[in-house]
């Protein structure tokens, strides 16, 4: 894993620094998620499949538009064209098999972490500087 991106708030090239700062930080980003998606893998975890280029490519981006985003780890429905989720036991009662929940899990467990890394590695670069957005969107 490489080091935590910083960016050097000290510099007089601000836009230069914004570029390196930012470049390393996708590159960090996508290497921690293939780490975590890789841990889940060794948990025998059948992750969803990434798709849409960088797994993490939805991270910096406004809510609306990750949604539309194929990277983003989306849960998987039982209104998909084609595919029905929702099987029936013996007793004719619906239930959602444990493979979609389980899916459902990882894709959320993904998506917290991922969220929570940015913002630590943000906070580790502009903590002090915007306290105010810092304590105003602190994870808790």
């Amino acid at each position: 894993m490489p080091p935590i991106p910083i960016y050097d708030v000290s510099t007089s090239n601000k836009g230069a620094e914004w570029d390196k700062f930012t470049r390393a930080l996708h590159s960090y980003m996508e290497e921690f998620a293939l780490n975590q998606i890789s841990k889940m893998k060794s948990q025998h975890l059948t992750l969803f499949p990434a798709s849409g280029g960088a797994i993490t490519a939805w991270l910096y981006h406004p809510k609306w538009k990750q949604l539309q985003m194929a990277s983003y780890p989306k849960l998987a429905t039982d209104d998909a064209p084609g595919e029905h989720y929702e099987d029936q036991d013996e007793q004719g009662n619906s239930y959602v098999p444990t493979w979609l929940v389980e899916t459902n899990t990882q894709r959320c467990v993904l998506h917290a972490q991922l969220q929570q890394q940015l913002y630590s590695v943000l906070h580790t670069s502009f903590g002090e500087l915007e306290k105010e957005i810092f304590s105003n969107f602190a994870l808790t």
